[in-house]
């Protein structure tokens, strides 16, 4: 029994050893995304390499768990005239400011926060211009649990749309195998996500293509998550693929 018991901790140990080694949010760092968002018809909207730069400081908003990471767009906005946001109230506000302004009300960069510990990772997606829809979706979570048992799912029901309900999302991770990447050997693992809102308004239950989504993803210690392709239940998808890291002196 002593060295089942002895190989466990072990095992802990190195997990934990591992992550503290490859802390995401500890290395400045630009992580590249191509993106694309693709509507509910099919067609190809809007595509833009996406940079995501970690500042290794202290979030405002959570700083005594959370790090600063921040979305840098580079959003086509002759592409964007054919962007309609699933939103009503917001493709109004977009259409008028582009109507009395001659330009649409487009972020060129947002700050937001994650984190990462010896088992766990989180982070934020963008959630501005042509990602609005993400604040209905899943987060990017990992869970090293993954590594004792090969696969497992965890249920997360912690988003809250206030006013609306909460976000019941069920993670599916597994083992995915090793990959060549940026000159390295990675470990990958996969990620699976169904998200659905639970609410008992009416006005919300009633937009399910709205507020339910699938997430599929790749996930590295080394580089965070290298692939998210969202899809929503209408049929818009919006993905990222990381293309490059590079180190940033900000």
């Amino acid at each position: 029994m002593k060295k089942p018991i002895l190989f466990f901790t072990m095992l802990l140990f190195g997990i934990s050893v591992f992550s503290q080694e490859n802390n995401y949010f500890d290395k400045k760092r630009d992580y590249i995304y191509n993106t694309i968002y693709i509507d509910s018809l099919g067609d190809t909207i809007i595509t833009e390499k996406l940079i995501l730069r970690v500042l290794d400081r202290r979030w405002i908003a959570q700083p005594g768990l959370q790090k600063s990471i921040r979305y840098i767009y580079n959003t086509d906005t002759a592409a964007y005239k054919n962007f309609i946001n699933p939103d009503a109230y917001q493709h109004e506000r977009n259409q008028r400011r582009y109507k009395n302004r001659g330009k649409f009300p487009l972020s060129k960069k947002s700050t937001t926060g994650g984190y990462q510990n010896e088992h766990y990772f989180y982070m934020h997606p963008p959630r501005t211009n042509q990602y609005y829809m993400l604040f209905h979706a899943a987060h990017p979570r990992f869970h090293s649990r993954v590594l004792e048992k090969g696969t497992d799912t965890l249920t997360f029901t912690d988003q809250q749309l206030y006013g609306a309900g909460y976000m019941r999302q069920e993670y599916i991770y597994e083992i995915f195998g090793k990959q060549k990447m940026f000159g390295d050997s990675i470990s990958l693992y996969k990620v699976d996500v169904s998200s659905e809102l639970i609410s008992d308004k009416e006005r919300f239950i009633n937009k399910p293509d709205h507020y339910s989504s699938t997430l599929d993803a790749l996930f590295s210690y080394e580089y965070g998550f290298i692939k998210m392709h969202y899809e929503f239940k209408s049929g818009v998808r919006i993905e990222f693929d990381l293309v490059e890291v590079i180190e940033n002196d900000e």
